[in-house]
């Protein structure tokens, strides 16, 4: 199965693999010229679809970011990141998970509570990346 993962924020990072192989990178969504705050959900959406167009994917998986802000802004912002993930699963018709981050650090080093230089070294000991 090609699944996309996702962790939606300004640097949006995200994977692909198919079982065999795994890609990995970081999007800059946030385009500092554009003349509307929404052309980083235009940018989202592009590249979802570019992906899927491309290398496709069968599953579309993201980190449910706005558990992780207290700040409204932020919170409002993952919301809209997380709505153009939704809507582009829905386009391209191919399910969509979205996972807690406590969920994601537990899995990847045991703990909810880990911290990112934890996460780090879990993606670089357990799965090679």
């Amino acid at each position: 199965m090609r699944t996309l993962a996702i962790d939606p924020a300004r640097l949006c990072g995200w994977a692909w693999g198919d079982g065999k192989t795994i890609e990995s990178g970081v999007w800059d969504i946030a385009e500092r010229t554009a003349k509307h705050p929404g052309q980083r959900l235009v940018r989202l959406r592009t590249l979802l679809r570019a992906s899927h167009e491309g290398v496709g994917f069968d599953l579309l998986a993201a980190e449910d970011a706005s558990f992780g802000s207290r700040n409204p802004k932020t919170q409002a912002s993952h919301n809209e990141l997380r709505g153009i993930i939704s809507l582009v699963a829905a386009e391209c018709q191919v399910p969509l998970l979205l996972f807690h981050p406590t969920a994601i650090k537990k899995f990847a080093t045991g703990s909810g509570k880990a911290e990112k230089a934890q996460i780090v070294r879990a993606c670089k000991t357990i799965f090679g990346i």
